[in-house]
């Protein structure tokens, strides 16, 4: 058990750096721990133990928890060794075999499935993508990803693994070069921007989409896929380790994800810490959605308590989406002044990663506007439409209840006159 408690630990220090993490986080990091575990164990038939590396015999018995554990620190350790930005897959391969004395002969039959472990270990430890389970039916020239969108791939070919691992990471949206989605040169915030790139955060409340636009959630492991939203299906994907964001995002350039994100040369230096940007965007895109009024407060109530009936809850949801702004920055002093944003109207060019998602949601929900009364009176994301729509109401209704009065008045003066000139002629 202390073995096992051990290598939980090391690999907890191995993602997110050497650093005491904020213990508040602690229960959703033993959770991302668990599901790395679970994600791995798939792998255990085709894995290799530590002490059969030197005579390359496959292990069919599935290894205790702790000797998994140890085989991904290596892979880390080796990963994150290989500080040139041309670092490959292979080249870390390379490095693994050289540290268990392997022969070049063993290596040459391992490569394949070590191939495999790694492609598995970056995705699941950087949580950039999920690989699916490997399994002996997936031919041993490409790599298997969970399909999250239809729309979306769901292949990468092992060649990937020859070319530096930056090469690997532009397969997925998320990590291409964020100017090409909206970006700005800074990385940490910008002041320009024009009336098509705004955004009002009234409009990407949960509240406002869920009553106009009936969207619905779905959890996703893998960071490439928050906020992609299927318009067919009115179906909006987050990610469902918000806890990996925040200590990602407090750990800086210490974390596992920040050690990937460095390897692209052509962004490295430039726009600030991408992985420190990419981690605090996702935080402050479920303020957002949930943390900016009551009502999607309370329908994120109900959605987590779907979250609690599966396997994967992250306790941080608690505070994140639905504690007000200063109980945060008080809980998480590491967060003051990094999850609000400036205003009510902001611009999509904010958002390095992430504007072109939200700017995606914002419009769709535009297209959505009420046409019916009740949608009329559910209908708040525009305050000054609302009030405006309320005040015609109240006035628009006082004038036809003066009107009324005013005939029935007439009516009844008309009423009143004819019997008096009645009554008169007898």
């Amino acid at each position: 058990m202390e073995d096992l408690r051990g290598s939980r630990q090391r690999l907890l220090e191995a993602v997110f750096g050497p650093q005491v993490v904020d213990h508040n986080l602690y229960r959703g990091l033993q959770m991302f721990v668990d599901y790395t575990e679970h994600s791995l164990s798939g792998l255990n038939a085709q894995r290799y133990r530590h002490d059969s590396l030197n005579t390359g015999q496959q292990i069919t018995q599935e290894p205790p928890p702790e000797d998994l554990l140890e085989t991904v620190l290596l892979l880390i350790e080796c990963l994150k060794e290989l500080q040139e930005p041309r670092t490959s897959i292979d080249n870390a391969l390379d490095r693994v075999f050289a540290k268990t004395g392997v022969t070049s002969d063993v290596s040459k039959n391992m490569q394949p499935i070590a191939r495999q472990d790694m492609f598995a270990v970056i995705g699941i430890c950087s949580m950039i993508y999920q690989p699916a389970s490997f399994s002996q039916s997936t031919p041993a020239s490409i790599f298997r990803l969970v399909q999250t969108d239809p729309s979306r791939y769901s292949t990468i070919s092992t060649d990937v693994c020859r070319r530096p691992l930056f090469a690997l990471l532009r397969e997925f949206e998320m990590m291409r070069d964020p100017h090409s989605q909206l970006g700005y040169p800074n990385g940490e915030g910008g002041t320009s921007g024009n009336h098509n790139d705004a955004l009002t955060s009234s409009n990407l409340s949960f509240s406002a989409l869920k009553e106009s636009c009936r969207i619905e959630i779905e959890w996703t492991m893998s960071l490439d896929a928050h906020l992609i939203f299927n318009t067919d299906s009115k179906t909006l994907h987050l990610f469902r380790f918000p806890s990996y964001c925040a200590a990602a995002h407090l750990n800086g350039s210490d974390s596992f994800l920040a050690s990937m994100m460095a390897k692209d040369s052509s962004a490295l230096n430039q726009g600030g810490p991408k992985a420190e940007c990419l981690s605090r965007e996702i935080l402050l895109s479920y303020r957002l959605l949930f943390a900016q009024d009551r009502k999607s407060r309370r329908l994120f109530s109900r959605l987590r308590n779907d979250l609690r009936m599966q396997s994967w809850y992250d306790p941080f949801f608690e505070d994140l989406c639905t504690a007000k702004l200063e109980t945060l920055e008080t809980r998480y002093k590491g967060f003051r002044g990094k999850l609000d944003p400036e205003g009510s109207v902001f611009y999509a060019s904010e958002f390095r990663f992430l504007g072109k998602r939200l700017l995606k949601l914002q419009q769709f929900g535009e297209r959505h506007r009420p046409r019916k009364l009740m949608e009329f009176y559910r209908d708040k994301r525009d305050s000054e439409k609302y009030f405006t729509f309320w005040a015609v109401i109240w006035i628009g209704g006082a004038s036809i209840v003066l009107s009324i009065m005013q005939l029935l008045l007439g009516a009844a003066q008309v009423a009143i006159a004819h019997k008096q000139l009645t009554s008169g002629s007898r």
